[in-house]
């Protein structure tokens, strides 16, 4: 019975200790070490979003934030971004949500949700540019995460398609489990770290049925509640 206590305080010690780490991830840079980068050859400016809930939390709800991203472009001709065509000096945001008419990505809801509600006070922010080769990358990963669930909601899809285009001292650092939290941790070390960015975006908002935008209003997705 001595030995299987010794082994069993043995095991909550070792996990005590992998716990923490499993959960911050693993080779994460010191501060001073992430550097974002913008040119001006750069066709667009990419900018992740993400808001740890703080000030919306109320009485014996759970808020845990959001993520999310945008993409202005910064060239004199249109771009495509996932589905929808974006104009020069034009500004999207996209994020995935769980709204029951539609499981995956938005279009233009966060900033809708920041510019008539004054969501998301406090959310931090970093830009980065990117090219014409890195918005192809970035289409892919829209087209491939049209979706959400709790392994992969907004957090997990707004780090994973930053990394895929980010630079070597732009990239954050991957957690076991994606929460927004853990994403302001990161970006808060960033230089650059914005807090409150404003984003001049469009009026209207919804998401792609096959090629077809559904334009959506407040009212169609929170009822409206919100």
């Amino acid at each position: 019975m001595r030995k299987l206590k010794r082994f069993t305080l043995a095991i909550v010690l070792a996990l005590s200790l992998i716990f923490p780490i499993m959960l911050t991830g693993c080779g994460e840079k010191n501060n001073g070490e992430y550097v974002a980068h913008i040119d001006e050859s750069d066709t667009a400016i990419l900018t992740i979003f993400t808001y740890n809930g703080s000030t919306e939390k109320k009485p014996m709800l759970m808020n845990l934030g959001h993520a999310f991203f945008s993409l202005e472009n910064v060239s004199s001709e249109n771009i495509t971004v996932g589905k929808m065509v974006v104009e020069p000096h034009t500004t999207i945001t996209i994020g995935t949500w769980s709204v029951a008419e539609h499981f995956g990505v938005w279009y233009n809801l966060e900033s809708n949700y920041i510019k008539y509600n004054g969501k998301y006070d406090g959310r931090l922010s970093v830009s980065i540019g990117i090219n014409s080769a890195d918005i192809d990358i970035i289409n892919d990963s829209i087209a491939s995460m049209d979706k959400w669930d709790p392994l992969h909601n907004c957090s997990y899809f707004a780090l994973t398609t930053w990394n895929k285009v980010a630079g070597d001292s732009e990239k954050i650092d991957t957690p076991l489990i994606y929460t927004p939290t853990h994403l302001a941790k990161i970006l808060s070390r960033f230089p650059t770290c914005e807090t409150n960015k404003e984003i001049d975006t469009v009026d209207t908002f919804g998401y792609y049925s096959g090629d077809t935008f559904m334009v959506k209003s407040f009212y169609d997705i929170f009822g409206g509640a919100e």
